[in-house]
């Protein structure tokens, strides 16, 4: 486990979908910086494979950390997890999180597969009973894409660590600054 990525798990993270993507276009410096401005923990940005299918860009994404030296703020998690399991056998000081879209019955089993530190469930594939279960197992739970803060708290008090979200500025009392 990072530590830098486990120390964003001490209080509940407010993650940025694809930067502050209401405040600046998203996938983009600008969205990343508008994210952290508003307050947000963490920012998730989209990364996709090339045309010629080459797996260059887990690698681009790999190397790039280790030459950054950024492994411990880094969390790579994907929809496709043989891209998970390809960055866990080119560095395991890398945490990565198990993205899903549609109800696991058994997401523990599918964390320990992956030997990922997150579960990231969309709102509507998770259960309050599996996120206890995950997190008694030492697991972490971001629930993407919350916007609406009243729904994020109601995650959070089932357990949740974390959600992600296209407005982090709605979470927290303050403006965006600099914007």
């Amino acid at each position: 486990m990072n530590r830098d990525i486990a120390n964003a798990f001490r209080s509940r993270l407010i993650a940025a979908h694809r930067g502050a993507r209401s405040l600046a276009p998203e996938n983009t410096l600008a969205a990343a910086r508008a994210a952290l401005a508003s307050g947000a923990g963490m920012w998730k940005i989209d990364v996709r494979m090339s045309r010629d299918g080459e797996l260059v860009v887990i690698r681009k994404v790999v190397d790039l950390v280790r030459r950054l030296g950024a492994a411990e703020k880094v969390l790579i998690s994907s929809f496709n997890h043989y891209y998970l399991a390809l960055a866990n056998r080119l560095d395991r000081g890398i945490s990565t999180g198990v993205l899903v879209n549609r109800f696991q019955s058994d997401p523990l089993r599918l964390v320990l597969g992956l030997d990922a530190f997150t579960y990231n469930p969309g709102s509507r594939a998770v259960q309050p009973r599996q996120i206890r279960r995950l997190k008694q197992k030492g697991f972490r739970v971001l629930v993407w894409v919350l916007n609406n803060p009243w729904l994020a708290k109601t995650f959070f008090v089932m357990g949740a660590d974390g959600i992600f979200t296209d407005f982090p500025q709605r979470f927290f009392n303050d403006e965006p600054k600099g914007q």
